[in-house]
């Protein structure tokens, strides 16, 4: 019973740790600051990491990886600005102002022009006294000045807009000039170094021998980083193991126990529950981490974090900034909302009527279901995308034909669909890209009567769901176009 205690963290344990624990960030975890508000950042530094400023430790890869990516990410926010206007060929999300007075233009230049013209079709149809259909003189006089006021309205409105597009123009510029002019100054940077004790670096020699451990790892998808493998290079490949490698390393030498903060979300390093929300870590993660230090290890995301840390130890964190942590992780960690792939199926198929799975009855294996009169039930089963190797397409795909007869069954189904939801168009993609290899294509094309497979993914908000593939294409509509409600 001892043994097993490890995998589990009671509250007077939680307690304890929150208190006494070395307290590690990750890359993901760190960088995440670039997305914080200014006010945010200075809540967390100086309400929390300066009170537990003697027990925040970072790995060197860590460190590495962070100054190799800030940059990066802390100029991330320019092409979002420029989004706003200019359309982006890269992204449907962008050109908002500009589709808008593209609309007013056309509006302007084209219907208008319509409504002018079918005005003067009706008034010549109605003008002679000695047929009908015939109205007197002046008759649609109200009419006529409604579209005369319509068309200068529209002349105003297209004036207006353009002025607004140069103020809006130059106030992008300055924000993009302001987002440049902190780069060298960089407050996340500054209280990082400030606040953190950095470890020492691996040797060449040391990396190589993760790196022969990390293949016998990766092959047998033993955590943490195998989820990278097929999404990086190099020594990018072994990240992950290498500061995890460097955390054990440094717990060792301590004997503390220790809490990792990552914003990592990915199977290779967490166990999640039916609903595809985080449990607990991967009990690999915590034996390995016991068979050096015994003291304890447990893991928690920011937004948890945080939470925890200002109740434990009764910080006066404000309410705002943990909002605007928790709305930070939702939108990086791949949190979408159901109702988005709710939407999108509700959009793109018929049916009278439409039942929503939520908690405990998601177990029969179905997140939507849509009926019909004639009884031709169609079945949805959602699945959280994780990271874009081979296995992420087809292990998914072999667990829900495992049990797609049973639902089918349960549901009087007529045709059962898996969605595949990835965080984001290049991850889809890639897993889309694995449909032509021979076990998903044979799977897909033995079930294909009553079975089909959908990959997409949802916008950063998670509010919006883009179809990229459909196993079954030619007989299923073809918009990927999501709708909010």
């Amino acid at each position: 019973m001892q043994n097993y205690n490890k995998y589990q963290l009671p509250n007077q344990e939680e307690d304890a740790l929150i208190k006494n624990a070395i307290i590690v960030f990750d890359t993901s975890s760190i960088l995440d600051f670039y997305y914080y508000s200014t006010h945010t950042q200075e809540e967390i530094f100086k309400t929390v990491f300066n009170k537990i400023k003697n027990r925040l430790w970072l790995p060197f890869q860590v460190y590495f990886e962070y100054m190799k990516n800030r940059e990066k990410v802390m100029t991330k926010p320019i092409e979002s600005y420029k989004n706003l206007l200019i359309k982006n060929s890269g992204t449907k999300d962008s050109g908002h102002f500009d589709e808008i007075l593209s609309i007013v233009k056309k509006f302007q230049k084209e219907e208008v022009t319509i409504a002018k013209g079918q005005l003067k079709t009706l008034i010549q149809k109605t003008q002679k006294n000695d047929k009908h259909p015939y109205f007197e003189e002046g008759y649609f006089d109200l009419l006529e000045k409604r579209i005369e006021l319509l068309e200068n309205y529209l002349l105003k409105t297209d004036k207006e807009l353009n002025e607004f597009r140069q103020k809006l123009e130059s106030d992008i510029e300055n924000k993009v000039k302001l987002i440049e002019s902190i780069k060298d100054k960089d407050p996340v940077k500054v209280s990082i170094e400030k606040y953190f004790k950095i470890g020492l670096e691996f040797n060449y020699t040391d990396l190589i021998e993760i790196i022969k451990e990390g293949e016998f790892r990766y092959k047998n998808e033993i955590p943490p980083g195998y989820e990278d493998f097929d999404e990086k290079t190099g020594f990018q490949k072994y990240g992950d193991l290498i500061f995890w490698k460097q955390i054990l390393k440094f717990s060792e030498e301590q004997k503390k126990p220790v809490i990792l903060v990552t914003n990592d979300n990915k199977k290779d390093w967490w166990h999640f529950d039916g609903n595809r929300n985080l449990k607990i870590p991967r009990h690999e993660l915590i034996s390995e981490f016991f068979s050096v230090n015994e003291n304890g290890f447990w893991m928690y995301n920011s937004n948890d974090f945080l939470f925890k840390i200002k109740e434990i130890l009764k910080l006066k964190i404000e309410d705002k900034a943990l909002e605007e942590v928790n709305k930070v992780y939702r939108a990086k960690s791949h949190e979408f909302d159901d109702s988005a792939i709710g939407d999108w199926i509700f959009h793109n198929y018929d049916s009278d009527m439409m039942l929503t799975f939520e908690g405990n009855e998601k177990d029969g294996g179905l997140d939507f279901l849509l009926a019909t009169k004639e009884s031709k039930n169609h079945g949805f089963s959602i699945y959280k995308g994780r990271g874009s190797r081979y296995t992420s397409l087809l292990k998914p795909i072999q667990a829900i034909l495992f049990k797609k007869e049973k639902i089918i069954e349960s549901y009087f189904l007529e045709r059962l669909t898996q969605i595949i939801v990835c965080r984001d168009k290049l991850q889809a993609e890639s897993i889309a890209a694995h449909l032509v290899r021979k076990n998903p294509a044979k799977l897909l094309r033995q079930n294909e009567n009553d079975f089909n497979l959908i990959i997409g993914y949802t916008n950063e908000d998670g509010d919006k769901f883009y179809k990229i593939a459909d196993s079954n294409d030619d007989t299923e509509k073809t918009s990927t176009t999501g709708n909010t409600q």
